[in-house]
């Protein structure tokens, strides 16, 4: 948190605007189908540690207080619609006050430290959002789905000790019954990635024309586009640092921004409505789109040259979408204006030139 505060301070993070209190939250079941697996694991093993250690749960003032904090969670969870509650609270409680009644400490007391990670993670995002610039019933998307990536490793760590522990701490008929139930939920998650590997691979499903798997990320422009295939290949070969290369402005989800995602070199603007998602500068984004357009389509070549150097511009890109985009006149000026622009590539109709420096 200390290392960001400079970027956030700095208005780096023009995106994100503060927290929001959230208004739909996450039902049990759906909990439950993201995280049954771990909760038996980790509860399987909070049962173990309270059984090791039962008499720092005796007495009556921590059976009373016990008490008041369950019947205090369900009233909440009724009265708020809150109810990751009736989980998160005791997984939370339960672990910290094992904590701090063991002694001397061990490795168990940092598995519980990730369980209460995983409680406080899990309550966070049904508590609050991170304000950015999605709303409405998509809100909080953002939120629980990069938070729970954290929850998953927290709870994944937790699990795998809590199996461990348990395997090592009951008796031959209770473990086997335990295991059957461990294996039927691990084949319950396992349905997901099998199936949709399998479909996805299975030939029946096409994406830009390609029914087999692969992980090659560029196989599908080979098949909608050799020309911006072979050229993105030449310009990995070929053009070496991190000059920036004018092409096309681009849209999330669609065929664009193909040049600078599949070379790594910097564009002047890439997914527009990206950058006006995450910066809310809608003045800056507009005038990159305007500027990209103004050098593609004008017929003044000297406007054309003061915006490349205003951009560092050292290589033009005219693909297929280029020439789709634009005037075909205003496209025709680099290949006219030799003393400012020289061809370096040319094949399946797409064409890049190298602008020249003063």
């Amino acid at each position: 948190f200390i290392l960001y505060l400079p970027y956030y301070i700095s208005g780096g993070m023009s995106g994100f605007s503060g927290l929001g209190l959230v208004a739909t939250r996450t039902t049990l079941v759906q909990f439950l189908e993201f995280a049954a697996l771990f909760l038996f694991a980790v509860c399987s093993l909070l049962v173990i540690f309270v059984l090791s250690k039962r008499e720092i749960f005796r007495g009556r003032r921590v059976i009373s207080v016990a008490i008041l904090v369950f019947v205090a969670t369900i009233i909440s969870a009724v009265l708020l619609d809150f109810w990751l509650l009736i989980i998160v609270i005791p997984l939370g409680l339960l672990s910290l006050y094992y904590i701090y009644r063991s002694k001397p400490k061990s490795e168990r007391e940092f598995v519980l430290v990730l369980l209460i990670m995983s409680a406080a993670l899990a309550f966070f995002c049904d508590f609050l959002y991170i304000d950015d610039a999605l709303d409405g019933d998509w809100a909080r998307f953002n939120t629980v789905m990069k938070l729970y990536h954290q929850l998953w490793v927290f709870f994944a760590i937790s699990a795998a000790c809590g199996v461990f522990y348990v395997l090592n701490n009951l008796g031959r008929k209770t473990k086997a019954i335990w295991l059957s139930a461990l294996v039927i939920l691990i084949l319950a998650s396992l349905i997901h990635p099998i199936a949709s590997t399998t479909s996805m691979l299975g030939g029946r499903n096409t994406h830009w024309g390609i029914s087999r798997g692969t992980l090659d990320g560029m196989a599908y422009i080979q098949v909608t586009d050799k020309g911006d295939y072979d050229a993105i290949r030449w310009i990995n070969e070929e053009i070496g640092g991190s000059p920036v290369i004018l092409e096309a402005p681009g849209n999330p989800g669609l065929f664009s921004s193909r040049v600078s995602a599949f070379t790594g070199l910097p564009t002047v603007i890439g997914w527009g409505a990206w950058e006006l998602m995450w910066r809310r500068d809608r003045g800056e984004v507009e005038e990159r789109n305007r500027d990209v357009d103004m050098i593609y389509n004008t017929l003044d070549n000297d406007e054309a040259m003061e915006l490349l150097r205003k951009y560092d511009v050292e290589y033009i890109y005219i693909g297929t979408l280029e020439q789709e985009t634009y005037e075909s006149e205003g496209l025709q000026k680099f290949a006219t204006q030799l003393e400012d622009y020289h061809p370096v590539y040319g094949h399946e109709g797409v064409t890049i030139f190298k602008v020249r420096g003063e």
